[in-house]
Formats: C-alpha cells, sequence, structure tokens
C-alpha cells in the first residue's frame, strides 16, 4: 500500500515536470519566433535605409554634375565678360 502511494505520487511529479518541460519549451519556441520576426523587421529597416543614402548619393551626384555644369558655362560667361570689358577699357584708353 505504501509503495502504492509513492509510486503514484512520483508518478503525479513526474506528470507535473513533464508539463513544465512542455511549457518551457512552448515558451522557448514562442519568443525564437519573436527573435526572428525583430531580425526580420531590422533587416527590413536596415535594407530601406541603405536604399535611402544611395538615393540620396545619387541625387548628390547629380545636382553636384549640374551645378559644375553651371559653373563651367558661367566661367566662360564671366571670362568673356571680363575680356570685353578689358577690350572697352582698351578702347577708351586709346
Amino acid at each position: 500500500m505504501f509503495r502504492d502511494s509513492t509510486f503514484i505520487e512520483s508518478k503525479f511529479q513526474l506528470e507535473i515536470q513533464i508539463n513544465e518541460v512542455a511549457e518551457s519549451k512552448a515558451e522557448t519556441e514562442r519568443i525564437e519566433r519573436k527573435l526572428e520576426a525583430e531580425k526580420e523587421r531590422h533587416k527590413t529597416m536596415v535594407l530601406f535605409l541603405i536604399n535611402e543614402r544611395k538615393q540620396m548619393l545619387l541625387k548628390m551626384h547629380e545636382l553636384r554634375v549640374k551645378s559644375e555644369s553651371h559653373a563651367f558655362r558661367f566661367g566662360f560667361v564671366a571670362t568673356a565678360v571680363v575680356y570685353d570689358l578689358g577690350e572697352l577699357d582698351k578702347q577708351q584708353l586709346d
């Protein structure tokens, strides 16, 4: 009789431990899924930011090329104006 109650108690404790292990495994799996989702979210954000940076760099390059082109053209115009003014000064001196 005593052995039967000890056996039943041991069996009950074993079932409790099995349930605790199952709950722990379920919790671990839930946390792992959450971590994986967070990793994907982070990856998506990084890729978005990399793409945004790429777009900004391309736009900056376009603006720099456009600015240099305007400066180059303006340089010719300014040089021509200065040259013409110099010619006017020479003519006035003569």
